[in-house]
């Protein structure tokens, strides 16, 4: 399961996933002021924040996490809200459970979402960037066979945020309390 926090209460339940190389904490504002109305779970997709050492970076197999997830919570009412790339993951997870409901399989184990957000979300296909702006990209994220075990290095870790910071309006903080 997805590391997540969990913060109000009630229906709908606000379901939110941050942007590539981003975590949970994206939400905390936004949380602070949604959380006295409904309930909202925020999640960290695998390779960041405290899911930095679970596996599994495609975008199918980031759907596959956050479907096994999602059943593990039991929600019966709630919408799905994803930014940029996890916005693509939304999409995906959400089209599967659909299609998965639709063909009511006998070992449905998930409710769908009510309702889908996305927030700039990646494209459905490979991102319209140049080549060496994704190897830049990339690179920014650490080996690969590191990002799979999910070890960094401190070198690797201020890699990636100085790629992000430099790809964003502000910077991301040091922690948010």
């Amino acid at each position: 399961m997805l590391p997540i926090t969990k913060v109000g209460r009630g229906e709908p339940v606000l379901v939110l996933l941050p942007f590539l190389g981003g975590t949970q904490r994206e939400w905390t504002e936004l949380v602070a002021i949604l959380s006295t109305t409904c309930q909202c779970i925020t999640v960290d997709l695998p390779g960041f924040g405290d899911a930095n050492a679970i596996g599994g970076y495609s975008v199918s197999e980031m759907s596959d996490s956050l479907i096994e997830t999602l059943a593990s919570l039991n929600l019966e009412r709630y919408v799905l809200v994803g930014h940029s790339m996890a916005g693509k993951v939304s999409a995906v997870a959400a089209r599967r459970m659909a299609e998965a409901a639709r063909t009511a399989e006998s070992h449905l184990t998930f409710t769908p979402p009510m309702a889908l957000v996305l927030v700039a979300p990646s494209p459905p296909g490979p991102e319209p960037m140049t080549d060496e702006k994704r190897s830049e990209m990339l690179n920014a994220l650490g080996d690969l066979r590191q990002r799979q075990q999910g070890s960094y290095s401190d070198q690797d870790r201020d890699a990636g945020a100085k790629y992000i910071n430099d790809n964003h309006a502000q910077a991301i903080p040091k922690s948010i309390d």
